[in-house]
C-alpha cells in the first residue's frame, strides 16, 4: 500500500491550517488531532471514548472503506490514542495539528508505528506545524510534500533547503503574518521538485 506524508509549515494567521481543511473536505476517510481551534470540517468529539463508540458504531474499524470524517482535541495524555485509533481504522488520513507538540515518536510505539509502517495499514499524515525543525526527523524523513509559508529561523531555513533545494532561501523574503492572506508560499513534492507559489 501506498501513502503519502504532507507537511505545512507557517506562522499563525498564514494560511497553513485552511489549506490543510481544504484538502481534508476532500478525503472519504480522515481523523485529525486538532488544538481546539475548529478548523477542519468534520464532526467533532469532545471524549475520547465518544469518539470512539462512534466509528466503532459506523463499522470503522471493521470496514477498510467506511467513510467519515472526525476531530478530537487530545488531553497531553491522550495523545497515544489518537494514534492508537488511526492505527486500529487503517486506510486513513491522520491531521495532526501543532505536530510538534506530540514529542518523541521512540517513546510512543502507536506513533512510531505509523510514522515508519503506517504505509502497511495504508495511514497517511499531514503535520501541520510552525517550526519545520521542531518535528521529529523520523516524521520529517518521511514527506513526499512540503509546502511553507515565510520562514525566518535559520535552522527551519536550513532543513527546507537540504530537503527541498535552494528556493527555500527565498522563504524569508516572502511577505507573511501581520500581512492580509493568501500569501505566496513554497510548494515541493518528489516529482515536481520546489517552487514558490504566489497566489
Amino acid at each position: 500500500m501506498q501513502r503519502e506524508v504532507k507537511l505545512r509549515f507557517g506562522q499563525t494567521g498564514s494560511g497553513k491550517s485552511y489549506g490543510a481543511a481544504e484538502f481534508f473536505k476532500t478525503l472519504p476517510r480522515a481523523i485529525v488531532a486538532e488544538c481546539g481551534y475548529d478548523e477542519f470540517p468534520a464532526l467533532r468529539f469532545t471524549e475520547f471514548p465518544d469518539l470512539v463508540l462512534y466509528l466503532e458504531r459506523i463499522g470503522a474499524f471493521a470496514n477498510p472503506n467506511a467513510p467519515f470524517r472526525v476531530s478530537y482535541t487530545p488531553r497531553i495524555a491522550e495523545y497515544g490514542l489518537i494514534f492508537d485509533v488511526a492505527l486500529e481504522a487503517g486506510n486513513c488520513w491522520l491531521f495532526l495539528e501543532e505536530a510538534d507538540r506530540f514529542g518523541d515518536p521512540s517513546q510512543n510505539w502507536s506513533y512510531d508505528e505509523i510514522i515508519t509502517r503506517g504505509r502497511h495499514r495504508g495511514i497517511s499524515i499531514c503535520a501541520l506545524s510552525l517550526h519545520p525543525f521542531k518535528l521529529p526527523i523520523d516524521l520529517r524523513r518521511q514527506a513526499t510534500s512540503l509546502v511553507s509559508f515565510r520562514q525566518t529561523e535559520p535552522n527551519d531555513i536550513k532543513w527546507i533547503a537540504d530537503h527541498v533545494g535552494d528556493t527555500a532561501y527565498e522563504l524569508p523574503n516572502l511577505p507573511g503574518p501581520p500581512g492580509v492572506p493568501p500569501f505566496p508560499f513554497l510548494e515541493w513534492d518528489g516529482f515536481s521538485g520546489a517552487r514558490i507559489v504566489k497566489p
